[in-house]
């Protein structure tokens, strides 16, 4: 999977899916992928980049199909951070056809990014996988 990710470019999507995958690795739920609510931020701290090299990384991530949006949580300081779902490798080709199907995600989450519009997205994820393979 690492050598996927690094066909993207750069070493930054690389950096950033391995902080994920590492955290992610955590989360046990077969073949879903495990979900890690690292921030930008956060990211930003560990592997020593900038916040707008750490955002387009995670956008080639996400339009790659190697992470999802899984969710949002609340963090202590009362804005939300982004739960990131680390796509299982057997799920890829499944999860690379909807966004040939349904676009880039990264334009999606630039919507969900606008404050002053924000859509109620609770709706749109689940909370427990429901694959069966």
């Amino acid at each position: 999977m690492f050598n996927k990710v690094a066909a993207l470019g750069g070493d930054t999507p690389l950096q950033v899916y391995a902080v994920l995958w590492d955290t992610a690795a955590t989360d046990i739920r077969g073949d879903c992928g495990g979900t890690t609510s690292y921030s930008i931020k956060g990211l930003v701290a560990e592997i020593g980049r900038t916040r707008e090299t750490v955002s387009a990384a995670l956008n080639k991530l996400l339009d790659a199909g190697f992470i999802q949006i899984a969710g949002e949580e609340q963090n202590k300081g009362g804005s939300n951070n982004t739960v990131w779902r680390v796509i299982h490798p057997r799920m890829l080709a499944a999860v690379r056809y909807s966004i040939e199907v349904m676009g880039p995600p990264s334009q999606r989450l630039k919507q969900m990014r606008v404050k002053a519009k924000r859509p109620d997205t609770t709706r749109y994820y689940e909370t427990q996988c429901s694959w069966d393979f």
